[in-house]
Formats: C-alpha cells, sequence, structure tokens
C-alpha cells in the first residue's frame, strides 16, 4: 500500500503534468484571439497583450506538451484513439513551429498600426516574447532532429525488459535491440542515491550482437552486488549506451527494482 508521503508526490506531479499540457493550448488560444480567427470581443490593445502572453506560453508549451499532453488527456478522460490523434498533432514539432510562428507573425500583421498607440513598453515585451517563441522552437527542432538523426542511424529501439526484479548477489538481464547494428556498446550498473556524491558506478557485460530477423540484439547483464547497502529510495539502474558509425549516441536504462519490495 502506498504511503501518504507517496500519494502527496504523486498528486503533485499528475498536477504539474497537467498544467504544463494546458500551456501550449493556452498559448494557441491567445494567438487565435490575437490574430482574429477566433469570436472574441476583443480591442486592439487587448488583442495585443494577448499575442504577448500567447508567444511566452507557446514558448515553453512547445517543450513541455510532449510530457504534459498525456497526463492531461488521461485526467480528462479522453477516449484512447482521439487522444493519440490530437497529442499526434500537437507535438509535432516542425507543424508546431509552423503555426505558432505563423499565427505571430500573422497576429502582428494586423495589430501593428496599434503597437504605435501603446507605447515603448509593449513593444520591448513583444520582443521578448518573440525572443521566448524562437527559443522554444529552436530547442524543440533541435531536440527532433538529434531525434530523427537517431533513427537514421539506428532504426528501430528498445530496451526490454526496461524494468527488472532482483536482488542482492542475483544478475539483472535485458536485451538492447535495434534494426541497424551498432559500432559498440557500453552498459554499467548505477546505483542512484539521495546523497550528494554517493553514486556506485560497475560496469556491465554486455554480449556480441546477435543477427535476428528484425535487427540485431544485444544481450546486457550485470550481478547486484550483496555488500551495498541501500537506504530508503535508494535504486540500481542498468544504463545502455550504444555509438552509431557516424558518431551518433543514444542512452537507454532499465530500472531495477528489488525482489520482495
Amino acid at each position: 500500500m502506498s504511503s501518504p508521503e507517496n500519494t502527496l508526490k504523486l498528486t503533485g506531479f499528475t498536477a504539474a503534468g497537467a498544467l504544463s499540457g494546458l500551456i501550449l493550448p493556452a498559448g494557441l488560444g491567445l494567438l487565435l484571439a490575437a490574430a482574429g480567427l477566433l469570436p472574441a470581443a476583443l480591442t486592439g490593445a487587448q488583442r495585443w497583450y494577448a499575442l504577448i502572453a500567447g508567444m511566452f506560453l507557446c514558448g515553453f508549451g512547445v517543450c513541455t506538451a510532449p510530457l504534459g499532453l498525456p497526463v492531461l488527456f488521461r485526467l480528462l478522460r479522453m477516449p484512447v484513439n482521439a487522444a493519440l490523434a490530437l497529442k499526434k498533432v500537437l507535438t509535432n514539432a516542425w507543424l508546431l513551429s509552423a503555426a505558432t510562428l505563423g499565427l505571430s507573425a500573422y497576429g502582428a500583421w494586423k495589430l501593428w498600426p496599434v503597437l504605435d498607440a501603446m507605447g515603448s513598453g509593449a513593444g520591448s515585451n513583444t520582443l521578448y516574447a518573440a525572443l521566448c517563441l524562437l527559443a522554444g522552437n529552436g530547442v524543440r527542432l533541435a531536440l527532433e532532429i538529434a531525434a530523427l538523426r537517431k533513427r537514421l542511424q539506428f532504426g528501430t529501439v528498445t530496451l526490454k525488459p526496461d524494468l527488472i526484479k532482483c536482488g542482492p548477489g542475483e544478475k539483472a538481464q535485458t536485451m538492447l535491440r535495434m534494426s541497424r547494428k551498432a559500432a559498440s556498446v557500453e552498459a554499467s550498473l548505477e546505483l542512484c542515491t539521495e546523497e550528494e556524491g554517493a553514486d556506485v558506478l560497475l560496469p556491465a557485460k554486455v554480449g556480441p550482437a546477435e543477427p535476428g530477423a528484425d535487427g540485431w540484439t544485444y544481450r546486457v547483464s550485470a550481478v547486484i552486488p550483496g555488500d551495498v547497502p541501500l537506504k530508503g529510495e535508494d535504486s540500481w539502474i542498468l544504463s545502455v549506451r550504444a555509438r552509431g558509425a557516424r558518431g551518433v549516441e543514444i542512452y537507454l536504462q532499465a530500472d531495477i527494482e528489488r525482489s520482495g519490495r
């Protein structure tokens, strides 16, 4: 049974995730209102402030949406197929960049005559909001490009199982599968602790590449030390790093759950 403390933490994470999922839809709504594409009785100045707020929110929302939207959709009890379809649209980095930058530029163009009557403060805030939007889209596109490079280098990559039940003295095992053969694969057994500087790093064994119908398989294993005491939320993880022929690297990890917990 979960403790009240764990329940409180879970509730906090869920609330934070749901709020982060709301940022992007709210920002897009404000940009649509600023551009006059939503029915709203707003003055020109109000629309300009909606433009500023929308750019700020979208600058953060394009990065938080992939993590926050699934949590939000679960809380709303949205049908699975509808949630997946909407998530696919709202987390597409290229579509998001085109939509947020396009709506912002269109709204600014439509409202440009209003800016002269609003003073220099509005212009400065607009510049900061635009920089925030550009930075957010830049980060999101950089992550998307990095992920694309990894897909091109390795194809489909999985680490199964990614949750291993294992006790002290027992061998933790998982399998790394990828469509294309890696130039090298390394692994380590890591103990994550709450104490600063107390983490333990041990080598893990990686077997030779085994060809199969759908690609290559690497068997990764490590024996859990019996002489390292675990406290509280301390936990072991099996960390795997694969490197492609062109220098692209990918990191995966399998969590190790203590037997009998």
